[in-house]
């Protein structure tokens, strides 16, 4: 569900796309309600100071150029898609509970809420055009009839453990980028990935959102972005946590016309009658008969630096067995043996190596899984076992032959080590975010568009600000050209993604101590460890100046309390009053987060 209370419709001139998803096969879809926020919200004060700020017609801050819309030329979960230009930091949002519903109620809860949605909102604005008095609020009650139902339909049924999360959306502008997914709870990131769209359809299925969703009670919130505030224009067609249907006959994904990519990364095996002659569950490993020319082809794949891994509906200590004593297991990256569909075991490998789905290959003897593969994945080669001798001299798998190529495989291995330890975290957010290898960037170089980011974080942030000043740029300017101050940006990334200048800092030294006068950061790091390696960072920066205490310059205000708790995590004490944190002090966590200096 959407909140279409500020959108307009876009009609189309002729019928409406079909969805690539076949909705009959989806068994529940999450209760969601998807609405407008910011990534760097600081409401309603940045209302007064942010240069981004755009009247909506509740008079609060409208994120997206007009609203979340409804586009007639798509069709998905709806009869409609939920059309969205994403302005500069606007995100779609939602709170998950434990329900689900069927597609049909879910359709129907929608068309109600879409027209109670609008009607309150015409009815809220009318008032004021007339007297500027708002005398019913009606938008504002509905608003709170809406959570308080959504909450309800969430509570009514069973706990509902989803398969996957469903992103299809048609790209209505041109040029790539990246589409951000992050799971949050109120005090740690559960989960975080981001997605390739281009021009045109995009269609993207993540178990891995599931796989980190918080036990049912735990509230929790899913946030949609594009990165580096990309000004995207997408027609959401399906954007939902499901359940597929268990009896359902014809894959619940249908073929859609796409291209693979030009070469190939990954190679993935079916083992029985294809790797191997016989069928290792019923003949027995005795029983079955490795293929000569598939063992050649796998040395000469690794040699070139392609990839490869396992898809086969097998018992898996059976089959991976054998591989292992046959001295072939290592060759085989993020194996998927057991009895799931064909297309969710290379979807899934796909993910887990990081690499487009364009990108890979089936060996498969079966007519009927080949066909599965390309109706979920049309952008899959899919090969005949009889086709293997003659692959290498195809041009998707002619790629030149280096030491780099040669040794990709055990680049990629490692990384699955350590993707193998964070799945055996348990659920810990701090193995979760090691796993990420975020790493803070800091600098004391400033460019013009610098200076400009860390204006605006000035005037915005609320929660993650020091000393509650809201500096303008030319009072930032004035600030980085103090020769009495020292101020730095700093910047984050992980390995999924850019999260661009995310922090500014200003420091003043005296005697044995340096202050932090001013310090903001991005609500896109909160809960990250960033303040973390931050302090490890100034502690470094103190020592080479003599200093033997930070002191952080703190003026409480109603909102900025959670920068005070992330900096006691990060071992400042306030006994005095004041935050402060010896150089030769521990810092907590300060190896989670990585950091490094810019100049």
């Amino acid at each position: 569900m959407f909140q279409f209370d500020f959108g307009g419709t876009t009609r189309s001139p002729g019928p409406p796309l079909p969805s690539a998803i076949d909705a009959d096969a989806v068994a529940r879809v999450a209760v969601v309600h998807w609405e407008e926020h910011c990534l760097e919200c600081a409401q309603p004060q940045c209302y007064r100071s942010c240069p981004l700020f755009v009247r909506r017609a509740d008079t609060n801050c409208a994120r997206f150029d007009a609203g979340i819309g409804i586009h007639g030329g798509y069709r998905g979960l709806f009869d409609h898609a939920a059309e969205i230009r994403f302005r500069k930091w606007g995100k779609l949002q939602t709170t998950l509970g434990g329900g689900a519903l069927r597609v049909a109620s879910c359709r129907r809860l929608q068309s109600l809420d879409r027209h109670l949605g609008r009607c309150s909102t015409h009815a809220d604005v009318a008032p004021r055009a007339v007297r500027d008095v708002r005398l019913l609020k009606p938008q504002t009650w509905f608003n709170k009839a809406r959570t308080l139902l959504l909450d309800q339909t969430a509570r009514s049924g069973s706990v509902f453990r989803p398969d996957e999360l469903l992103i299809e959306a048609w790209s209505l502008a041109p040029g790539p980028f990246r589409l951000c997914v992050e799971l949050q709870t109120d005090t740690a990131v559960l989960h975080r990935e981001s997605f390739p769209f281009g021009p045109g359809h995009n269609l993207h299925r993540s178990s891995a959102v599931v796989d980190r969703l918080p036990p049912a009670g735990c509230p929790a919130r899913l946030l949609v972005y594009p990165e580096n505030d990309h000004e995207a224009h997408l027609a959401f067609t399906w954007l939902d946590l499901v359940a597929w249907r268990p009896t359902a006959l014809q894959p619940p994904v249908q073929a859609r016309a796409a291209v693979p990519a030009p070469t190939v990364k990954c190679v993935v095996w079916d083992l029985d009658q294809t790797l191997w002659q016989g069928t290792v569950g019923e003949d027995g490993p005795a029983g079955v008969i490795l293929r000569d020319e598939c063992v050649a082809l796998i040395h000469a794949l690794d040699d070139r630096g392609i990839l490869q891994s396992v898809a086969s509906k097998n018992d898996h200590d059976l089959a991976w067995g054998l591989l292992e004593r046959q001295g072939l297991a290592d060759y085989f990256l993020h194996p998927q043996i057991g009895w799931s569909a064909k297309s969710a075991a290379v979807g899934r490998i796909a993910a887990q190596l990081n690499i487009g789905i364009d990108t890979i290959a089936v060996i498969d003897d079966a007519p009927f899984e080949r066909a599965e593969i390309s109706a979920a994945h049309p952008a899959v080669r899919t090969y005949d076992p009889g086709t293997v001798a003659g692959l290498l001299t195809r041009p998707e798998f002619t790629v030149p032959i280096t030491a780099e190529a040669r040794g990709r495989r055990a680049l990629y291995r490692a990384e699955a080590r350590r993707q193998s330890a964070l799945t055996g975290a348990a659920g810990d957010p701090r193995e979760f975010l090691r796993g990420c290898r975020l790493l803070l960037t800091v600098s004391q170089r400033f460019t013009a568009d610098e200076l400009a980011r860390c204006a605006e974080l000035l005037q915005r942030t609320n929660q993650l600000n020091l000393s509650g000043r809201r500096l303008a740029r030319a009072e930032v300017e004035r600030l980085v050209a103090d020769p009495s101050v020292e101020c730095l940006h700093l910047r984050c990334a992980d390995r999924f993604g850019d999260y661009g200048l995310v922090g500014f800092v200003a420091l003043a030294a005296g005697g044995d101590t340096l202050t932090i006068t001013d310090l903001v950061l991005s609500c896109r790091v909160a809960a990250k460890k960033v303040e973390n390696a931050l302090a490890r960072h100034l502690q470094h920066h103190a020592a080479s100046r003599g200093a033997r205490t930070i002191v952080a310059a703190y003026v409480p205000s109603a909102r900025n309390g959670v920068l005070l708790s992330a900096l006691g995590a990060a071992g400042f004490t306030a006994g005095g009053g004041t935050p402060a944190l010896a150089v030769s002090t521990p810092v907590p966590d300060a190896d989670i987060v990585a950091s490094a200096t810019a100049d």
